[in-house]
């Protein structure tokens, strides 16, 4: 193998959560060896979710799996997934996808994380009669489908500025509706606008980015923006309509707001519009999504075209994370947590570790069996 490889296989073998679903086999990950004549890897033909399960009193729970597993499956359909019949895993819906993910986590979890991130993937992968995946035309290829489990903590955490984060503004736009679906989440989204914006914001020492094409806030490299606002007294917290913006619905934001609100939270208006330019008069500002979960904004930076230098820096407020943003966080933590029993219906729990094993042996390799043997020893 090349020493690139043995050394990336070396790293995985260590890997804290080594055991990986794909195409109805229970793996390890360093076992996984994909071909460089996929068609993913081509032209980003991929969808995904990201989901994050959290230690309860109760045992872990995955928060919002329902949400999540929809939007997935609305997405393979914006990719066309779901004709020619070409997704390799029988039965491949989303209560059989769920079980996947409960069942890897119960097995990959340590017990000493506090939370997990859960990463299912659909992807177009190659023509079984080629290998290759090569060209546009995706009818023959077939769509491989993995479940994998990580350990995950604090997302947003370089740069911060007195507790908050500082957000590169980027003038560029998402594509319209009439390209593409904002509704989906496509990897080819993130490869082709988020990962660019992300670097440049790590260039100029930011914690993250967010699109404001002529000034118009649309939403961060993988999250929503909210804004806290005052007006004669009175806060209102103010989020866009990610349909009229053709943006990513954050399933954070709707667990947040569609539930019961934390006591004292201001009410929420939904606006068909947020500038910079009137940053100044914002109250506080906050990102929102499951890998961020909700960050204070304390900055806002402005750069050249090229996003080389900063033109630019102005303060979101006082500069510092707002009361009542912070309120939210904290009302967040507690409620992924376990707290306030109302928001059961976005956890689901994780199933114990002798049941998930049950239903893993008979589509296990070898070593992931000699693995769970050696740990029920």
């Amino acid at each position: 193998m090349h020493p690139i490889l043995d050394e990336v296989f070396a790293l995985l073998a260590k890997a804290p959560f080594p055991i990986v679903w794909f195409c109805d086999r229970w793996m390890m990950i360093d076992e996984l060896r994909l071909p460089i004549t996929m068609h993913v890897q081509h032209y980003a033909s991929s969808t995904f979710e990201g989901i994050r399960a959290y230690r309860t009193p109760r045992g872990l729970a995955v928060i919002g799996l329902d949400q999540h597993l929809d939007r997935l499956f609305r997405s393979t359909k914006v990719l066309r997934m779901n004709r020619f019949n070409r997704i390799r895993v029988v039965n491949c819906g989303p209560e059989r996808l769920k079980q996947v993910i409960l069942d890897a986590v119960a097995v990959n979890d340590d017990g000493q994380v506090d939370s997990l991130y859960i990463r299912p993937l659909f992807f177009y992968a190659v023509d079984p009669a080629t290998g290759f995946g090569l060209g546009v035309d995706a009818e023959t290829i077939d769509v491989w489908v993995a479940v994998m489990v990580v350990p995950w903590g604090k997302y947003v955490g370089k740069h911060l500025r007195r507790g908050g984060a500082k957000l590169l503004v980027v003038n560029r736009d998402r594509p319209s509706a009439e390209m593409i679906d904002g509704s989906a989440k496509l990897s080819c989204g993130y490869g082709g606008w988020s990962v660019p914006a992300k670097l440049d914001a790590s260039w100029l020492q930011c914690s993250e980015a967010i699109f404001a094409p002529n000034g118009r806030v649309k939403d961060g490299t993988g999250q929503e923006f909210i804004v806290l606002v005052n007006r004669d007294g009175r806060e209102t917290f103010q989020v866009l309509d990610a349909q009229q913006q053709n943006i990513l619905p954050s399933i954070t934001k709707r667990f947040l707001f569609e539930g019961t609100l934390p006591p004292h939270c201001p009410p929420v208006e939904v606006v068909p519009e947020l500038r910079i330019s009137d940053c100044r008069r914002w109250s506080g500002a906050a990102i929102v999504g499951t890998a961020s979960e909700v960050t204070p904004v304390t900055r806002l930076v402005l750069a050249d075209p090229n996003y080389e230098y900063i033109v630019g820096e102005v303060d979101v407020g006082t500069g510092r994370p707002h009361r009542k943003i912070l309120e939210l966080a904290e009302f967040y933590r507690r409620v992924v947590h376990g707290a306030y029993r109302e928001y059961d219906q976005f956890r689901t729990m994780v199933p114990p570790r002798e049941e998930a094993l049950g239903r893993l042996e008979a589509a296990a390799t070898e070593r992931v069996c000699q693995l769970l043997m050696s740990q029920v020893r």
